[in-house]
């Protein structure tokens, strides 16, 4: 008879995908509820988060089946913690979505409140409206606060998906898209980007992106310098870049927090625009950032044509609570 697995052994096994581990892990009555495992970064997960984030990080039937094994056997306090933190900001969508495909019960409580009640609080329009079109429950209260999604929710997209599934025609994010507004935005933000370019002409910029409805930028030469800063000293993670891990400059080129510049909005110009954009596509759970983005990423050529930009440059969102 297999016995249970160590941590390490447990965190090896769902990362490889290895059903046959923990298959027996399982059947040795192993922990597989409360350990705190650590991925290949070192960051701590239970073990339904590290399995789902596997699953969808490196997807297969086995990730699958090991992700669902998971879930079978834990109890909703576990499959309600997991959910409840891929609920807290949109850019866990995938991970909700998987999560829930593997059988996760979406109305599972972990301290006092479900999924539905953290992606209402945390303005998070897509993951409300995942998890309401997966049968989540809008009159459940919440333990502590005693108030139900709807009395807990921010955000107008929120309040109206919470109220539309209240009365049983659920709505999609993209219902509530003001196109008028988006097409103002477009100019708005088309003729900040003109300026800024002109004040900026001796840099190469690779990525701008909107983080907690700011509009920001950075460029090579910018990130040469921040690279520099954090290289510096004898830390583990400046070693990394010392040694220019690929891993750790893609992370860092990524972080916005660390970008130099942000773009302000101009004055509306009247420039006539590509607005297919705007149509509704299929399954469309779009909110009015994303049509933005996909706006500026259709207009990419007439919109950035006075800023130099690199060949990997890249238009893109954040999802960081705001």
């Amino acid at each position: 008879m297999m016995s249970a697995l160590d941590k390490q052994a447990f965190a090896q096994a769902i990362a490889c995908a290895d059903i046959d581990a923990i298959r027996g892990h399982v059947s040795a009555g192993g922990d597989c509820e409360n350990p705190t495992l650590a991925d290949s970064n070192n960051r701590g997960w239970k073990p339904l988060e590290l399995a789902t984030r596997c699953a969808v990080h490196i997807p297969s039937k086995a990730a699958s089946q090991v992700l669902q094994m998971l879930v079978a056997g834990a109890p909703d306090c576990a499959q309600g913690y997991a959910l409840i933190r891929f609920s807290s900001e949109e850019h866990a969508l995938p991970f909700a979505r998987e999560l829930l495909d593997a059988g996760a019960n979406v109305n599972a409580k972990e301290g006092g409140q479900t999924a539905l009640m953290r992606a209402a609080g945390n303005n998070c329009p897509k993951l409300v409206h995942l998890l309401l079109a997966q049968g989540a429950d809008i009159s459940m209260l919440h333990e502590k606060y005693r108030e139900t999604a709807l009395q807990l929710g921010s955000g107008a997209i929120v309040q109206s998906l919470l109220e539309s599934a209240a009365r049983g025609q659920l709505k999609s994010p993209f219902d509530f898209v003001d196109q008028k507004a988006m097409i103002q935005e477009l100019q708005t933000w088309s003729a900040g980007i003109a300026q800024f370019a002109a004040e900026h002409t001796a840099e190469t910029f690779y990525a701008v992106g909107f983080d907690a409805g700011r509009l920001k930028a950075n460029s090579e030469e910018a990130f040469a310098k921040t690279l520099e800063k954090y290289a510096g000293g004898d830390s583990s993670s400046a070693k990394r870049y010392q040694a220019r891990d690929p891993e750790a400059l893609k992370s860092l080129r990524n972080s916005v927090g660390d970008w130099a510049y942000r773009i302000e909005p101009g004055e509306a110009a009247g420039t006539e625009f590509e607005l297919q954009a705007l149509q509704r596509q299929p399954h469309d759970n779009r909110v009015p950032l994303d049509v933005l983005v996909d706006l500026l990423r259709e207009n990419e050529d007439l919109v950035f044509l006075g800023l130099k930009t690199s060949a990997d440059f890249r238009i893109q969102s954040y999802d960081h609570i705001h």
